[in-house]
């Protein structure tokens, strides 16, 4: 989403005009309003070799800790000294689809607008 809004859109102005873009900044901040960690835990997840290479940077007791699904419907993994958690809900689910939902409805006129000029197949 950041970079869809901050380097995407940036390079195509004419596109850029046509999106609702206070929808993807809601659709943003709700995300980070559901998901705190979601920063955290997308790094923890992308760079995990690195993680357990570095166990006293990222793991909260210093030591190599197991990542993953440690309880029943939560993800927890370790990053910069902190555990950090993404329950597996209806309600965490929901969230998202709410959040997906909105940033997409921002593409709206968008898309009509390209399907008028022919570009949207």
């Amino acid at each position: 989403m950041e970079k869809i809004q901050s380097v995407r859109l940036r390079n195509c102005p004419s596109v850029r005009a046509t999106v609702d873009m206070p929808k993807i900044k809601n659709a943003r901040k709700r995300l980070d309003e559901y998901f705190p960690d979601i920063e955290a835990l997308r790094h923890a997840t992308a760079h995990k070799g690195e993680n357990e290479a570095h166990p006293e940077v990222h793991a909260p007791d210093g030591l190599y800790a197991l990542t993953g699904f440690l309880e029943p419907d939560r993800f927890s993994t370790p990053y910069k000294g902190t555990q950090r958690y993404l329950n597996i809900t209806d309600q965490s689910f929901q969230n998202i689809v709410d959040v997906v939902a909105e940033f997409l409805s921002a593409f709206e006129t968008t898309a009509t607008e390209l399907e008028r000029q022919g570009h949207l197949e």
